[in-house]
């Protein structure tokens, strides 16, 4: 077996599961809602005989309350947590019962997302980038073509065969626009994030003297910096 079909395979053991019916089989889901995964102050409650809801700590509600006006995602995500706490009787932090009043009086409307919306795919990206990585240091290869002699392959090459042969049609150049081309830019700085928020959160669990402003104020912060430079909320005094 060459490298390359030892490469093939291993991506294989990891996609095939993943693909139903010809496509990736991920549930809808933005960067504000993946978050529910990583952030301090933040959980999701599913109890086996009961409506599901929100746990948010006030400081962070406050935080995303914020972003909430100039992001249409993060808009969502704060509608999302009302209506679902507001369906199993669950509390809400205050600013977030006043989210909902502004929203429901017409005080405050979904901000206009720029240009055409993002696709809800988030989650799927994400297991398209950690596999490429993946096979990255795994198998000791580039990212992509550019980096290697045009006879050699690349870890692109093998995730768009890897998909391909697992019954997902998939081109070279859709993965390596993933993981370089400038239009996915955007999303490359959410992983980051979402990486060092979980990071964060982890770290923290050792130091029980952070307060949840502090964290909150952390997350927001790395939050913001994923956002377009003209979107994003004024700092807090």
């Amino acid at each position: 077996m060459t490298a390359y079909q030892e490469a093939t395979r291993w991506a294989c053991d990891q996609v095939e599961e993943k693909i139903v019916d010809g496509r990736l089989d991920f549930p809808e889901c933005t960067f504000a809602e993946a978050l529910i995964e990583v952030a301090a102050g933040l959980e999701l409650v599913q109890p086996e005989d009961a409506e599901s809801y929100y746990i948010v700590t006030e400081q962070l509600a406050g935080q995303l309350w914020l972003l909430s006006k100039d992001n249409n995602e993060f808009f969502d995500f704060c509608a999302r947590m009302c209506a679902t706490n507001l369906l199993a009787d669950a509390p809400l932090p205050e600013c977030l019962r006043i989210f909902s009043s502004q929203v429901l009086s017409g005080d405050l409307k979904r901000p206009t997302p720029p240009n055409r919306p993002r696709a809800r795919n988030w989650l799927e990206q994400m297991f398209l980038w950690s596999t490429i990585k993946g096979i990255e240091q795994k198998f000791d290869l580039y990212i992509t073509k550019n980096d290697v002699p045009a006879s050699s392959y690349s870890a692109c090459d093998v995730m768009a065969e890897a998909l391909t042969v697992c019954g997902r049609k998939t081109t070279y150049s859709e993965i390596k626009n993933l993981m370089v081309h400038k239009n996915s830019k955007r999303f490359r700085e959410e992983i980051m994030a979402f990486s060092r928020i979980g990071q964060r959160k982890n770290l923290r669990g050792l130091n029980p003297d952070a307060t949840a402003a502090a964290r909150a104020l952390e997350t927001v912060r790395e939050i913001r910096r994923t956002l377009p430079r003209e979107k994003k909320s004024p700092d807090l005094p």
